[in-house]
């Protein structure tokens, strides 16, 4: 029974795959059953990449998921049904940081080697989310850039990077429009304030730390708060 609902879970039929496993005696249930269980009950199971599975994140309406791999591309799926919509042209590296813009428009991805193994290159793509085209490459020298986020009003874009920067780029242009002061580690976070005024970064290493900037557009420079 186990593998008849194992053959039907992998067919995309999880109500047969339960039945399958509610017929299992249950003195031979083990952790086999639970497990498959555990999986047949997610509400959804996208399949398609082949690699890890680095970064998501849900559409601002919550109708489109987007996902990152090790494969080097990005995908984005139906929140609903599952189906993938969309599958972003292959990069080099790996994907590992999406973000949405705020009217769900755009799509920014982060690539670089995550497992920190070798420095590599990293590159921040736009995207559009309709087409699937590539609208900007926001070109600068960075590391293998770990987080990215979209400003509230989607005109700003903020990049954190193995090289230990944080950047802030026109949306529009693809243009850098400041840099912050150089981190103690690694960046591996990023987060825009709901008014866009601020920026929040996070750190690795032993000096793991959070840090609170101002981030307003018309601001020269960025300074810790």
């Amino acid at each position: 029974k186990l593998l008849l609902a194992q053959t039907d879970f992998e067919a995309g039929n999880g109500g047969l795959a339960l039945h399958y496993l509610d017929e299992c005696q249950e003195k031979l249930r083990g952790w086999e059953h639970r497990y498959l269980r555990t999986r047949i009950n997610a509400r959804q199971t996208l399949m398609g990449h082949t690699n890890e599975v680095a970064c998501v994140a849900f559409s601002p309406d919550g109708t489109r998921i987007a996902s990152g791999s090790g494969d080097g591309t990005a995908k984005l799926w139906d929140a609903a049904t599952g189906a993938e919509l969309l599958s972003l042209k292959k990069q080099a590296q790996p994907v590992a940081s999406v973000a949405f813009s705020p009217d769900g428009k755009r799509l920014v991805t982060g690539t670089g080697n995550w497992n920190g193994a070798e420095k590599v290159p990293g590159e921040a793509k736009v995207w559009d989310t309709a087409a699937g085209e590539e609208l900007l490459s926001l070109k600068g020298p960075h590391d293998s850039i770990r987080s990215l986020a979209f400003s509230p009003d989607g005109q700003r874009i903020a990049t954190g990077s193995d090289d230990r920067t944080v950047k802030l780029w026109n949306a529009a242009t693809g243009q850098e429009a400041l840099t912050l002061p150089k981190h103690t580690e690694m960046v591996w976070s990023v987060a825009f304030s709901p008014d866009g005024l601020h920026l929040a970064t996070g750190i690795a290493g032993a000096h793991a730390t959070v840090k609170i900037w101002s981030a307003a557009p018309s601001a020269p420079t960025a300074a810790p708060e």
